[in-house]
């Protein structure tokens, strides 16, 4: 199966995207199909009941098939703009292959003989009309293909023999044309048009229920090839840090340590003091400076207090793992206080569902060596980067990358907008400018989008398997002749309704 450019969407020629500003809304393809839909009534009804015929009666048919032929515009722009780039997609084979049956139906009525004829155009552009609604609630991700780029040539070639073949041996213009007009009918690609864009709808669908949104194709199928994840920072895996020691330097400091420590925290918003605060309530905290790489200072009921690092209060701080501050009150030091990280409860879970998927975890961050492993120890991590600089997790996706790795990278800060571009695929939180964002940008949340994206591409080549076998069975059916234009069209239709069906229902371990 082909695959689409792993270049972003945004980065694409404008005139190539499949889905632009020029693009129907889904409003606007649900009123297309309305209309279609309730047009093709009357053609349907008078051209198969002829007990209901009245004079002039094709003239009008034709008229109600030519508007209902106009509303699959979309696909004849879309189709002029793929052969202005030399692109033979499925909207050319979908343009060619309407537009030759209302001709044909146009032909049989100008010469008095259109009998069932005018329904084949109505049919296939009920379809399409379909096809453009799934495509518009697809949106950016209806680029993603994953159809043989040699069945649209093939399928032109084939309706091309089949035209001379007839030509050859019955000489029978009509016949000629009948034959090669069924094959671009029974080929017109509305089960293949809907098999991918349908599998996309089912796991955007999905994806909202799990937080999960794609932003770019080229995100579901770096999602189906990555190896290796990055987890940049800590918290993708951390669901923020708690006190793990209080050591007082006398037993009788305990109580004050804890409250004059957890009261001047509670003005603080970063990880360590949130955890801190959690010791005390708040008090009558005034004048309260933060000073840059040593700590935090203020006054607690009218005392002033200190927290921060060990030597700036001027105690030795105890050899634990976390991040440890030192406490003075008065002037005069009480002791310490240790905070570590708390392992999300799904990391550990999410980590071996990575394992299982094929990916190597690897735990990158700014934070020291003995934090990190104490972390990773917890949840089964193995592979740690730690004490990087800002730029240390892009040279490790371009270390990874030159060895042959296909990289995800799940990034927590905007700092990290640099080695999310080098990645193959690129999540974060969904502020943070991704492909793929997640509702808490964690590991589990990375986890839910490559095994969505897997699905849905298990989803999609599904649906195009079965349909490319439909085309297998029907076209050289009806290059024989043994299949005319309008059971062409019924049996394009109930393909495409079954192909629809099958591509909505979202397979795969999508949890």
């Amino acid at each position: 199966m082909t695959s689409i450019s792993t270049k972003p969407l945004s980065d694409r020629d404008p005139h190539t995207a499949r889905h632009d500003e020029r693009m129907p809304t889904a409003a606007g393809a649900r009123a297309s199909l309305a209309v279609a839909t309730v047009l093709t009534v009357p053609v349907a009804t008078l051209s198969a009941i002829p007990t209901m015929r009245f004079e002039s009666w094709s003239w009008v048919c034709l008229a109600l098939s030519t508007l209902i032929v106009a509303l699959t515009w979309p696909t004849h722009r879309d189709a002029f703009r793929a052969l202005r780039q030399r692109d033979l997609s499925l909207d050319v084979l979908a343009s060619i292959g309407v537009l030759a049956a209302y001709l044909w139906a146009l032909y049989a009525v100008a010469v008095g003989h259109p009998s069932t004829s005018l329904i084949v155009p109505a049919v296939l552009s009920i379809v399409l009309t379909v096809r453009q609604r799934v495509i518009a609630a697809a949106g950016p991700l209806a680029a993603v293909r994953r159809v043989p780029a040699w069945i649209v040539p093939g399928v032109l070639a084939v309706a091309g023999v089949t035209l001379a073949m007839w030509l050859g041996f019955n000489g029978a213009s009509w016949s000629a044309v009948s034959a090669a007009v069924a094959v671009l009918v029974v080929a017109c690609p509305g089960a293949l048009g809907l098999a991918a864009p349908a599998a996309v709808v089912a796991g955007t669908r999905r994806g909202a229920d799990l937080g999960v949104t794609y932003r770019d194709p080229s995100a579901l199928d770096a999602a189906r090839d990555v190896d290796t994840l990055i987890l940049r920072g800590l918290e993708t895996v951390a669901d923020g840090m708690h006190v793990a020691s209080v050591d007082p330097l006398s037993p009788d400091h305990d109580r004050n340590l804890r409250w004059f420590a957890g009261a001047l925290e509670h003005s603080c918003e970063d990880p360590v003091g949130r955890a801190i605060a959690r010791l005390s309530v708040r008090g009558r905290v005034t004048g309260v400076q933060q000073h840059p790489d040593l700590g935090v200072s203020g006054s607690v009921d009218r005392h002033p207090v200190r927290v921060g690092s060990p030597t700036w209060i001027g105690i030795e701080a105890p050899d634990h793992v976390g991040v440890t501050v030192a406490v003075e009150v008065d002037g005069r030091p009480l002791g310490t206080i240790t905070v570590i990280d708390t392992p999300r409860p799904t990391a550990k879970k999410a980590v071996d569902a990575l394992r299982t998927l094929g990916l190597e975890p690897i735990l990158v961050t700014t934070r020291d060596q003995a934090a990190a492993d104490h972390l990773a120890e917890e949840i089964g991590i193995t592979h740690i980067v730690a004490e990087t600089g800002a730029t240390g997790g892009r040279q490790l996706v371009d270390d990874l990358r030159a060895d042959g790795r296909r990289v995800a990278l799940l990034a927590t800060s905007p700092e990290d907008a640099a080695s999310l571009d080098s990645a193959e695929l690129s999540i974060a939180a969904p502020d943070g400018g991704a492909a793929v964002s997640v509702a808490d940008g964690d590991v589990a949340g990375a986890v839910a989008s490559l095994r969505l994206a897997r699905a849905i591409d298990v989803n999609a080549k599904t649906g195009t398997s079965l349909a490319l076998a439909y085309n297998a069975v029907a076209i050289p059916v009806a290059a024989a002749g043994l299949l005319h234009a309008v059971p062409a069209a019924v049996a394009m239709a109930v393909a495409s309704v079954v192909v629809l069906l099958g591509s909505l229902r979202l397979r795969g371990d999508a949890r």
